[in-house]
């Protein structure tokens, strides 16, 4: 970082880093050694590259880092940093890179990372992240070394799947067969239908069998016919 000099000087040992912002133009950031407190106000809101890889930092990620909206790349990785991943990353638009590998971040991938639509390059590698990885956006073109190490992550593009990623199917109280007719019973009904007819039919048109018929239905039910 050529605007921070002292933050390169390896006789130095940071002991605390805040960054702090009142506006664009007026970020700060405050280095804690040997008890002393340094600040430095410049123009972080103009800053392209923060490269903090390889170092002890430790604590959480401060939410001020969603503050440097002009940021292009993004490299922590190798520290110890613990806690959350701030959604506020969300806030940096113009991200092309972003590692944030071999720390103890923890709980969920931040919904809002799904917005970086310039991001080329991620790696949240060998930390402690749970949960279901977003799928939207740029998120579905990395592949699975973005995310391994991370053994409570599941979705695509990790082989381990969600537990809620094949929901049961509904149970209904009829089979696929049901929708199907029951031709049996349709014969019945058919057959039915023709032997009424046809009963009805002769009756109608020959008198002759008609009046044998009636004859007969009056003898079975004890009358005879004059």
């Amino acid at each position: 970082m050529k605007k921070y000099p002292e933050l390169s000087d390896p006789t130095i040992a940071v002991e605390y880093l805040q960054f702090s912002s009142s506006d664009r133009y007026q970020d700060s950031v405050t280095v804690t050694f040997k008890r002393l407190d340094l600040t430095y106000v410049k123009a972080l809101g103009i800053l392209r590259i923060i490269d903090f890889s390889n170092n002890r930092f430790q604590g959480s990620l401060p939410k001020s880092f969603g503050n440097l909206t002009a940021l292009q790349m993004l490299n922590i990785s190798h520290n110890n940093f613990t806690g959350p991943i701030p959604s506020e990353l969300g806030n940096l638009v113009q991200l092309e890179e972003l590692d944030l590998s071999c720390n103890q971040f923890s709980e969920e991938i931040p919904e809002s990372l799904v917005f970086l639509h310039f991001l080329s390059f991620l790696d949240l590698s060998n930390n402690k992240l749970v949960g279901r990885i977003p799928l939207d956006s740029q998120f579905s073109t990395f592949s699975n070394t973005s995310f391994e190490g991370n053994t409570g992550l599941c979705g695509s593009p990790l082989s381990k799947q969600c537990a809620d990623s094949s929901p049961p199917s509904p149970t209904f109280l009829f089979s696929e067969s049901d929708h199907e007719p029951n031709w049996l019973f349709i014969f019945v009904e058919l057959g039915f239908i023709v032997g009424l007819a046809i009963v009805f039919g002769s009756l109608m048109l020959w008198r002759s069998w008609r009046t044998w018929y009636f004859d007969r239905v009056d003898r079975l039910l004890g009358y005879h016919h004059s």
